[in-house]
């Protein structure tokens, strides 16, 4: 595959995952339960360290992300949220791209109905 495709591929991804998190939050602007304990979580975190957010939720490593990210580009927590979604969701098409490129390519016909 040559580089020009494969960043064609690439910026596709990236419009469509900013398309679909467009309507998502559009259409589902409620933030769930778990992700208000996620927020709690990296509050916690944030004022009162790792020991604080381990008492409160035995999983915390999302949350650390929100705080951390919270803490040094200095966005909300529910902004934060939605770029680390972002950022998850487009490598998770990505990687789904590139197994589907691997599996289809002795089958070229099904390779060139994915993209073209």
């Amino acid at each position: 595959m040559n580089r020009i495709k494969t960043w064609h591929q690439v910026s596709i991804l990236f419009i469509v995952t900013a398309v679909v998190l467009f309507f998502d939050l559009l259409y589902f602007p409620v933030i769930s339960s778990d992700g208000v304990l996620y927020f709690s979580v990296a509050h916690i975190f944030s004022h009162h360290g790792l020991k604080a957010a381990m008492a409160l939720y035995n999983w915390p490593f999302y949350s650390i992300l929100l705080a951390t990210l919270h803490r040094t580009i200095g966005l909300s927590l529910p902004h934060a949220a939605y770029l680390l979604n972002f950022v998850f969701l487009f490598f998770t098409l990505w990687l789904f791209v590139l197994i589907v490129d691997c599996v289809a390519k002795p089958h070229e016909k099904a390779r060139s109905l994915f993209w073209y």
